[in-house]
């Protein structure tokens, strides 16, 4: 077994284990973006987000960085949480990643799988006709 199939079996274990954990202490606790890892060792950054002050959730660090940065997407920070329909599959905006530069907006299919558009494609190339609250339903212009 090579040591990057090692490493996708301790992200396995590890999500498992840090689900339970942060379910105890009332804290959302992941692996971080990357693994690192060499012949000799592996390195892994966990990342816990604590419940906010004012309300009481736990949001991740995409959705804090997107209510932060809305307005350079020319999004709301209300947005976040709003469905959208896009090549036939309807996503809610979980996140941004500010760095990520091209594909900043983070939307999460309704199978849970995450995907990453461009903030032009949800903000300006389309417009929003809004069908039902709490949905956009978005159309090339």
């Amino acid at each position: 077994m090579t040591t990057r199939d090692k490493c996708k079996l301790l992200r396995a274990a590890l999500e498992n284990v840090l689900t339970d954990l942060g379910r105890k202490l009332d804290m959302k606790i992941v692996v971080g973006n990357s693994i690192r890892f060499t012949d000799a060792e592996i390195t892994v950054k966990l990342v816990a987000s604590l419940p906010s002050a004012t309300t009481g959730e736990i949001e991740s660090v995409e959705a804090r960085a997107f209510k932060a940065n809305a307005y350079r997407y020319g999004l709301q920070p209300t947005d976040l949480g709003r469905e959208f329909t896009h090549a036939g599959d309807t996503f809610t905006i979980t996140g941004a990643k500010p760095k990520a530069g091209k594909f900043p907006i983070l939307a999460t299919r309704r199978d849970g799988k995450v995907y990453k558009f461009p903030a032009d494609l949800i903000s300006g190339k389309m417009t929003a006709k809004s069908t039902e609250p709490g949905h956009l339903n978005l159309t090339l212009v």
